[in-house]
């Protein structure tokens, strides 16, 4: 399970939506990201979790469910039993004049990442990943800029939740010749802000990762 078991509040992305778990403890301010954000209890009902995952990839509305419960943990571990598990890597490349590296995939701007290979760290896969998919020749690891969640269904229709740790990362390459096998088509050197002013289309996670960047940067 990674580093979650200490956190209070777990965000999962399903396509653009969002399922936010928190304890009672966390209240209500700063939990609703959305205008039509929905809160509600969890007593326990499995069947319950599973509509509400059904609910938030099939409907556009409401963009955020919280649940909210006196053990997050359990609730957490329970939401698990839902998805098949995947651990991935990404990387926020930066280079010399502050820009971030970002690819163009299936009809969305993204970030450089993917799965773990067996015996391999997540800060190993990181590195990797990026190296691959971009075709830069080396960089520098930094710090954990965050961990995202997102659910997504396999080609064989199976729902998974993709785990990714996302590092900073630091390179004076800047040729890229992106890796057209993983379906990218495209790779850039772009302003962090810039890439976040809605000329972009990406997925919320994605967003979420880029702000989390800047925060720190």
């Amino acid at each position: 399970m990674g580093n979650f078991e200490a956190a209070q509040i777990y965000k999962i992305y399903v396509n653009d939506s969002l399922l936010t778990i928190a304890s009672d403890e966390a209240g209500q301010t700063g939990l609703q990201e959305y205008s039509d954000s929905l809160m509600l209890r969890y007593h326990g009902k499995t069947k319950f979790l599973l509509n509400i995952v059904d609910n938030l990839e099939k409907s556009p509305t409401p963009r955020q469910i919280i649940l909210q419960t006196t053990d997050v943990k359990k609730l957490f571990t329970e939401v698990l039993t839902l998805f098949r598990w995947i651990e991935a890597g990404g990387g926020v490349v930066r280079n010399k004049n502050n820009e971030i590296l970002a690819i163009f995939r299936r009809k969305r701007w993204d970030l450089p990442k993917g799965k773990l290979d067996p015996g391999e760290t997540f800060e190993e896969a990181a590195v990797r990943e990026v190296i691959e998919e971009t075709g830069i020749k080396s960089v520098e690891r930094g710090a954990l800029v965050t961990t995202t969640m997102h659910s997504f269904r396999t080609k064989r229709d199976i729902r998974s939740l993709k785990v990714t740790k996302w590092y900073e990362m630091t390179t004076e390459d800047m040729k890229l010749v992106w890796q057209v096998e993983e379906d990218i088509e495209n790779a850039i050197w772009i302003d962090p802000v810039k890439f976040l002013d809605g000329e972009y289309d990406m997925f919320a996670s994605i967003r979420e990762v880029v702000q989390q960047y800047l925060r720190t940067n």
